[in-house]
């Protein structure tokens, strides 16, 4: 799933759901450029139910607390 512009409170929900259940996947986050704390919760959540993060720009890394390469 690859995610741009901007993630803030009103779409989590509508990236929630489109999610699913258990379901696992890869999230490419090189187009997003700004998440706002509910952003952060939901993104945490996913990697932690097995989402791959494939791509992110150091901003949102940064906001991931990812280590990049």
């Amino acid at each position: 799933m690859k995610l741009e512009g901007q993630l803030r409170e009103p779409w989590v929900a509508e990236l929630l759901s489109s999610c699913g259940d258990g379901a696992r996947g890869t999230l490419d986050l090189s187009s997003l450029t700004f998440i706002d704390s509910s952003g952060v919760v939901l993104l945490r959540d996913l990697i932690d139910r097995g989402y791959q993060v494939v791509a992110t720009s150091g901003f949102v890394a940064a906001m991931l607390q990812l280590e990049t390469p």
